[in-house]
């Protein structure tokens, strides 16, 4: 895991795991993350309340998704609820790492 330096901005975050399940289903069926975040804009996929806030959540999940391998996706999508969630969680912990080193410190 590359490690960033630390960074507060976690703390406005939520965990999205039903966005996550989303983004990951989306890529799963062949669309791309520029095709993800274009259905978000013109969509609000993730039924947020306003477009800077779809924007926030897209720009987040993408990011937790993207620091994992693609390889994960059919395992996810397989998976029940409980590992889903284990996987958002773990998106969450590659991506910010002030938050991994408090779940693993």
């Amino acid at each position: 895991m590359e490690r960033k330096e630390y960074s507060a901005g976690a703390v406005k975050v939520c965990f999205w795991f039903s966005e996550f399940r989303k983004v990951v289903t989306l890529l799963d069926e062949g669309n791309s993350m520029e095709d993800v975040k274009d259905l978000n804009q013109r969509k609000n996929i993730f039924s947020a309340p306003t477009p800077l806030r779809a924007s926030q959540i897209f720009s987040t999940v993408s990011a937790r998704v993207n620091s994992l391998d693609r390889s994960f996706y059919p395992l996810f999508l397989e998976s029940d609820l409980a590992t889903q969630k284990l996987f958002t969680l773990v998106g969450a912990m590659a991506h910010d790492t002030l938050f991994f080193d408090f779940v693993v410190g």
